[in-house]
């Protein structure tokens, strides 16, 4: 994607601003491996037009919004002065556009075997609940055939800007009964955010339901 991104500010320079390092706009990196978060700006006015901000490929495995916003950029950039729809747009408006807005997701969709992974990649629970102030144990006493499922484990931005980091919200813990054969189960359950399945079942992939990636049955 920087290649394309740094071909469309050498071609355009009067219609695009690109900073390749990832300082400008200011902004926070990738909350697991530091990438920088890309930005790019259109217009042949910008600064004194009202602005249209695109967050492109926010789910992971959905390639094809990168690809047909870069498409986008190229062919409105392409067709300025030829094309009326082209122009319009870029002479009133002021494109703020993030191409990929979550490029840790991005690559794991990739290099994963989970090709249909679609959320972030973060940091592992430890790491999380660091930051939370909270400890890697459950601590509330569960009854045999129960167990500490921590709630409301999530990572959002305060400030609900694009440019703020990602934090993680309080949890709570609770109690509740082990998974039992034939109910539903995480199959990759890293945050205890369910019960696992009762002592001698296993959580299985379960192929008839939609996201078979997530959800699995306790057999």
């Amino acid at each position: 994607m920087l290649p394309e991104l740094t071909t469309l500010k050498n071609t355009f320079p009067d219609l695009v601003f690109f900073d390749d390092s990832g300082n400008t706009p200011a902004r926070s990196r990738s909350q697991a491996d530091n990438r920088i978060i890309h930005v790019i700006e259109l217009g042949a006015n910008r600064g004194s037009t009202d602005v249209i901000m695109l967050e492109v490929n926010i789910h992971a495995r959905e390639h094809i919004t990168a690809a047909a916003n870069l498409y986008f950029m190229d062919w409105v950039l392409s067709n300025y002065g030829s094309n009326e729809n082209a122009t319009f747009l870029l002479d009133n408006y002021h494109f703020v556009i993030m191409p990929v807005a979550n490029p840790d997701g991005y690559d794991y969709s990739f290099v994963s075997s989970n090709t249909a992974w679609a959320q972030l990649v973060l940091p592992d629970k430890s790491t999380l609940l660091t930051q939370l102030g909270e400890e890697d144990t459950c601590n509330p006493e569960c009854t045999q055939g129960q167990c500490c499922v921590r709630i409301g484990m999530a990572m959002t931005s305060r400030k609900r800007s694009a440019f703020d980091p990602l934090v993680p919200v309080h949890s709570e813990l609770l109690c509740q009964p082990l998974k039992q054969a034939g109910e539903k189960c995480l199959l990759r359950n890293v945050n205890q955010e369910w019960c696992d399945c009762a002592p001698g079942l296993t959580c299985t992939h379960q192929d008839d339901i939609a996201l078979n990636n997530f959800f699995g049955i306790c057999r």
